[in-house]
């Protein structure tokens, strides 16, 4: 049976592992483990506050790398995801990135029109006169 700090130290790394997945894009928006749960020698359950996506369960081996079957997992769960797709890019980059453009003076950045619509409606309206 895992003891408590082995299961802490799995956490911390799979919540490493989700962030990086983030950070590259592999993965739609954020994701926090709140909690790893094992269920038998190297089988993992991974359960998410979050109704986008259930539960995600993984086995890891010995001689396996633990970050790549996590990832494997982790991404072959969100691709399972049921519902509207979600944007890649969360709003709040769009907007940072925006308001640094106009900043700089002017359009440095040209944004599809899709990725200006989902900014609030407030954004939307400051920053009509730009195109």
């Amino acid at each position: 049976m895992k003891t408590e700090t082995d299961i802490e130290t799995t956490k911390l790394r799979v919540q490493e592992t989700l962030d990086e997945l983030f950070c590259e894009r592999l993965i739609p928006f954020r994701l926090t483990a709140y909690k790893v749960k094992a269920h038998g020698p190297g089988e993992y359950v991974l359960p998410f506050c979050d109704s986008r996506i259930d539960s995600i369960r993984f086995s890891w081996k010995n001689g396996e790398s633990f970050k790549e079957v996590l990832r494997a997992a982790i991404i072959d769960g969100v691709e399972k995801m049921s519902g509207p797709s979600e944007r890649l890019i969360p709003t709040k980059h769009v907007r940072r990135a925006l308001v640094l453009s106009l900043l700089v003076g002017g359009v440095a950045l040209i944004f599809p029109r899709i990725l200006l619509a989902r900014l609030q409606p407030q954004a939307s309206l400051a920053t009509s006169n730009v195109f």
